[in-house]
């Protein structure tokens, strides 16, 4: 919570702002907002300038009321200010509306407290009519996209914000793109979406056409194999050329030295790859093979597809174990064994915990969304 001088300096500075909002009144709420809301004073002043109505409401008849609300429907107590901030409509908005949003939504299956995440995340959600917006979205996901009626509630939790783009003109369009462009052909469209929903989200012109022809024009990758590289990792449509693929493609040219010759095989074979970050993945990952692992970056270079396994559940483990034990093996037969093969052939040898095909901290963006397929060694030709 605030102490006394620090609310006083705010109050101060929002009554300049505010006129006619009683001082006291403003007292009240800014310190609601603070101790029981969660708002630093930035966030706190921000919501009065940028709606500066919010603060002519009642505490106690308007805002307490709701505030109680968004905690008995499941949103975490961290994200009950955003949510004020994120859709300060809301203290005026008819409990009844919320109502049959939420019924709308347990009515495709999802649980009080996911929906209270989603609303957490995505606080107009609850400013959407049932009818009016929510119905036709839906339909236009079971129909258009094919998706399966009983999985649009766990496809909604996953990326609440679909919800709210226009169907005219966000989904139609990026839909058009996928089935035209892209060439997906309609019946992986419901997989495709349900693995990474933000692709509906996707700037045709900014973000999925660029990507495509860096992958075409400046890798050789060959138009018929966009298709499949967009099935099996789509997230990579949302990724920059500048910020994130061009730095992955000159660490596997210059750091690993796969040949250029070899990049749109290997690029097609393994997309996921373009994913990893660099510094905090894919270089450490160089580094301890080619350090204390006693491999060459010749190795690498024959399958790169090695560095999508995760360096401390997968790599580090076993390369230890052969080491002291001895064993003499090339590095993709290290890798590729499945744990339990590996287990089998190597009495002694225990899978790490948690063991997996990934790094949870692999992927590029907000959080980890497709496991890495089981990756094969790419052997030069």
């Amino acid at each position: 919570g605030w102490g006394r001088s620090k609310l006083d300096v705010l109050v101060g500075e929002m009554s300049v702002l505010l006129e006619g909002v009683g001082e006291e009144q403003l007292r009240e709420l800014v310190y609601f907002l603070s101790n029981e809301a969660g708002l630093s004073n930035q966030r706190v002043m921000g919501l009065a300038i940028a709606h500066p109505s919010f603060f002519q409401h009642s505490l106690e008849q308007d805002i307490r009321p709701q505030v109680d609300y968004l905690r008995e429907i499941g949103v975490p107590s961290s994200k009950v200010g955003s949510v004020l901030v994120g859709f300060p409509g809301i203290v005026k908005h008819p409990v009844e509306r919320c109502e049959e949003t939420i019924a709308f939504l347990e009515g495709l299956g999802m649980p009080l407290h996911s929906i209270g995440k989603c609303v957490g995340q995505h606080p107009q959600l609850l400013g959407l009519g049932a009818q009016s917006k929510l119905q036709p979205t839906v339909e236009f996901l079971t129909n258009e996209c094919r998706v399966p009626r009983e999985k649009v509630g766990g496809l909604i939790a996953s990326f609440p914000t679909l919800l709210a783009y226009s169907i005219e003109t966000t989904l139609k369009p990026r839909l058009e793109y996928i089935l035209g462009d892209l060439k997906v052909p309609k019946h992986k469209l419901a997989g495709l979406i349900l693995k990474f929903p933000q692709l509906l989200g996707l700037a045709v012109e900014t973000n999925m056409q660029p990507t495509v022809a860096y992958m075409v024009e400046e890798l050789g990758v060959q138009e018929e194999e966009i298709s499949k590289i967009v099935q099996q990792h789509p997230q990579l449509l949302g990724l920059s050329v500048e910020r994130n693929l061009k730095p992955k493609v000159s660490f596997l040219l210059d750091d690993i030295g796969v040949p250029r010759e070899r990049l749109s095989k290997i690029i097609a074979s393994f997309p996921t790859l373009l994913s990893l970050s660099t510094e905090s993945n894919l270089r450490p990952k160089l580094e301890y093979l080619t350090n204390e692992g006693g491999f060459s970056r010749e190795d690498l270079m024959k399958a790169p597809n090695l560095l999508a396994y995760s360096l401390n559940q997968r790599i580090r483990p076993r390369v230890e174990f052969v080491r002291a034990n001895g064993i003499e093996m090339a590095l993709h037969s290290i890798l590729c064994l499945s744990n339990a093969a590996f287990a089998d052939r190597f009495d002694g040898f225990e899978t790490p915990a948690a063991s997996s095909y990934r790094d949870a901290a692999c992927w590029s963006g907000r959080q980890a969304w497709v496991a890495v397929a089981e990756a094969v060694a790419v052997l030069v030709r």
